[in-house]
């Protein structure tokens, strides 16, 4: 939790207290638009529909995205217009037989850290080629 514009550890219950009274403050204080929606692009149309519900009728907010424009789409349409499919081309054990790994415009240590730290693995085995 922040106090005093510092991160501070906190125990569950008392996140948990605070969640919800700054759930309740912020629409009192500010109006339903100050509370807004940012979910998953994997819900169901059915969860998509009651969060919607939820968000408009109960809260009285318009501010939902569920995620949907950034999520998955654009990657997935361009491993397919590269690859052929919507799936990645390679898998993680394509990084245990690899001479060369290139990686251009990624940062895969930020953005995928459990591939980040198999190509690190790779790169200090001792029996590694080159």
């Amino acid at each position: 939790m922040r106090e005093g514009g510092r991160l501070v550890e906190s125990d569950w219950e008392t996140a948990m207290i605070r969640v919800v009274t700054r759930s309740h403050e912020l629409p009192d204080n500010r109006g339903p638009g100050s509370i807004g929606f940012y979910t998953s692009g994997q819900l169901f149309l059915e969860e998509y529909y009651t969060l919607a519900v939820l968000a408009r009728a109960g809260i009285g907010t318009n501010y939902l995205d569920g995620n949907t424009r950034l999520y998955t789409s654009t990657a997935a349409e361009a491993l397919k217009q590269s690859f052929g499919c919507d799936g990645q081309p390679g898998s993680y054990d394509d990084i245990d037989h690899a001479d060369v790994i290139a990686l251009f415009g990624h940062n895969i240590a930020e953005t995928q850290p459990v591939q980040w730290m198999r190509i690190l693995d790779r790169w200090r085995a001792p029996n590694r080629r080159g």
